[in-house]
């Protein structure tokens, strides 16, 4: 087993051929005694000391160290790497080594194993030794401290399958310490580390700012992941350094980028984690050319709270989820700003997705998005980017779902060409049997004309021109002298047979003020309703699509207004139609007729009818047809010349128009 130690250690630098400082020729005066306390981790050539006086000439020379050897006894070595004055290259040799605790808290270090995965580092029931904060959380790795470290070619793992209970909670730790939230820790690297863990956090930087990961890997195969890389601004989790003291909040966590090709994210939960909280502290963040596995309703991108994320950007991310219904590239809370994500590719198999893939539920801001998803369920009402608002954003979501829900972009494309700015999405009626659903919610900017929703609908489509229908939904806000500030709710059909049956309005949150200016809208619709529908708003009004199953809002009263529900359309009936007898060939005088009446069933007097003859009459004859009785149309061949004549005999084809 191999332990990280404090030592109160004597180092004594003697050049390599001597025995005596001071008795053999050729030996130099710089004998150093240094006893600040070093740690070292045992049957390996790391070492470091939180004070010394070493310089670049002390490498190649003979160190000894008191307590390091076997049994306690003095270890004889040599100095291999020098790194700055505060700080000496480690070197861990390839293998596996178990620990309960490394404490790395130092500047300057240079940390280096032999290779990707050829040295590990196995944390196993964390005690921590030598901790100076009693209450802080396991901790595997601690390299909390203020900056310029590099950790190369290691393996960090904390438990393994089957033994979570043993992870610590922290696998890797690097925090912001100090007395303030001034102090700094800065121009960290990590390069071809792994970093894998049974615990809830993987690796978790804390005010750890100005941040290099290249072709890391960062994986947790734990019950209860809350993620592989959290980094934080707002120390949620109240994470504490079990060997120095932590700096309080609200701190920044900015320029930090994930990148190369060999980088890699996998499990359950939660990846990469934004813990901004309230404050806007978390930006500046790139994550390009990796790779990543989603499992369990994993999460990509998340955030912890409700403040701004700006300059987020991740760029030729390929994730996959296997069979994931519930699996999401980004879900975040807080308004997005000036993001960029670029060439993301999202797929899922199976019975497709429940969620949108893409969740930005306080809007996705003057930002681009250059994405595709497959997988995408189609009857579960979710766009492929969701967000209230996406107001100067460039958009272009792809050959597989090329779906928004927002309206307000600056420009948005797909394989199928340009998505018209108004488009909102589908509403369905769902089952055999009339339900209500919350369309969405108006936000008026002021009082007079609200928003104008045209529907293209209809109640099935498996008949013909029937089932098309055209309605336009419109309300207009109150004066602002009794809740629920509504003066008119309607809906009217201009063509065809609506599936819409009734129309409500329901202030926001029960909302009972005079001067309310939010109203959630909902329809009654019937069995198989099918629409899709565009919105027109006046200036500065939002309109937040909902498009979901829910219950009747209830009776007229102080938050709920009932809307009308009219037509004016009369949809096409097909004609009544017969043939007559023979009409003609006997001769007519000056203003006689011949004529013949034919059955014709459902006419009714006051139908319009037309006629024609399957042969002309001749050119001095004229026909007129006209319903003479219910169910009968009388057909007559005239002629108004002195000459009269006779009309060529012909039967009568007869249209009776309803």
């Amino acid at each position: 087993m191999h332990k990280s130690a404090m030592l109160a250690a004597i180092l004594i630098f003697l050049p390599l051929a001597a025995q005596s400082a001071t008795t053999v020729t050729g030996a130099y005066g710089d004998l150093k005694i240094h006893t600040s306390g070093c740690a070292i981790t045992a049957s390996t050539r790391a070492l470091i000391c939180n004070k010394s006086d070493f310089t670049s000439a002390d490498v190649g020379k003979t160190i000894y160290i008191s307590g390091a050897g076997a049994s306690g006894a003095t270890l004889a070595t040599t100095i291999s790497a020098y790194t700055s004055p505060s700080g000496t290259a480690l070197y861990i040799p390839s293998g596996s080594y178990l620990h309960h605790g490394l404490n790395w808290t130092n500047n300057n270090l240079k940390i280096d194993g032999d290779s990707f995965g050829g040295t590990s580092l196995w944390a196993f029931d964390v005690t921590n030794p030598g901790k100076t904060t009693s209450n802080a959380q396991s901790t595997g790795v601690d390299l909390s401290g203020a900056g310029y470290n590099e950790v190369d070619h290691l393996t960090f793992i904390g438990g393994w399958t089957g033994f979570a209970d043993m992870a610590p909670v922290v696998n890797v730790l690097g925090a912001r310490v100090g007395s303030s939230g001034t102090a700094l820790a800065i121009a960290h690297i990590f390069d071809n580390d792994f970093f894998l863990t049974q615990g809830q956090y993987d690796v978790l930087l804390y005010g750890y700012e100005q941040t290099d990961f290249k072709d890391c890997h960062f994986e947790a195969t734990g019950p209860s992941n809350s993620g592989v890389l959290y980094l934080s601004a707002a120390n949620t989790p109240s994470i504490k350094s079990p060997y120095a003291t932590v700096a309080a909040p609200i701190n920044s966590m900015t320029k930090v980028s994930v990148n190369g090709a060999r980088t890699a994210f996998g499990g359950a939960g939660k990846l990469v984690v934004l813990d901004q909280g309230s404050s806007e502290s978390d930006y500046s963040i790139a994550i390009r050319d990796a790779y990543a596995n989603l499992n369990r309703g994993a999460v990509f991108l998340s955030d912890t709270g409700s403040g701004a994320l700006r300059h987020i950007s991740l760029d030729a991310i390929n994730i996959e989820t296997n069979a994931c219904t519930d699996c999401r590239a980004v879900n975040v809370k807080g308004p997005a700003w000036n993001w960029k994500l670029e060439n993301i590719q999202f797929y899922t198999a199976g019975s497709g997705l429940s969620v949108p893939p893409y969740n930005f539920a306080a809007g996705f801001l003057d930002s681009v998005a250059l994405i595709d998803s497959t997988g995408q369920g189609s009857a579960n009402g979710n766009s492929q980017l969701m967000a209230p608002s996406c107001a100067g954003s460039v958009l272009h979501l792809g050959q597989q779902q090329p779906t928004t829900n927002c309206s307000d972009y600056a420009y948005a494309s797909g394989i199928r060409g340009v998505l018209p700015q108004v488009t909102i999405g589908q509403d369905q009626g769902a089952g055999t049997s009339t339900s209500w659903r919350k369309l969405g919610t108006f936000v008026a900017a002021k009082l007079g004309p609200g928003p104008t929703l045209i529907f293209s609908e209809g109640v099935g489509s498996n008949s013909n021109a029937n089932q098309q229908a055209t309605s336009i939904l419109t309300l207009r806000t109150g004066n602002d002298t009794a809740a629920p500030n509504l003066s008119g709710l309607s809906v009217v059909t201009l063509q065809g047979t609506s599936g819409i049956f009734a129309l409500k309005a329901v202030a926001t949150a029960g909302s009972t003020a005079a001067t309310n200016r939010s109203w959630d809208i909902y329809l009654q619709q019937a069995a198989y309703s099918l629409s899709s529908y565009s919105v027109d708003l006046p200036q500065g009004s939002k309109w937040i699509p909902f498009n979901v199953t829910a219950g009747d809002p209830g009776p007229a009263s102080s938050t709920v207004v009932l809307g009308s529900v009219s037509s004016i359309a009369k949809a096409a009936q097909p004609a009544f139609s017969a043939t007559s007898a023979e009409i003609g060939g006997s001769p007519l005088t000056a203003g006689s007729c011949a004529s013949a009446t034919v059955p014709v069933s459902g006419a009714t007097t006051g139908m319009a009818v037309d006629a024609s003859p399957v042969t002309y009459p001749g050119n001095q004859f004229f026909w007129k047809a006209y319903v003479s009785a219910n169910g009968k149309v009388t057909v007559n061949v005239c002629t108004t010349l002195a000459a009269g004549g006779t009309p060529t005999a012909s039967v009568y084809n007869i249209r009776v128009i309803q």
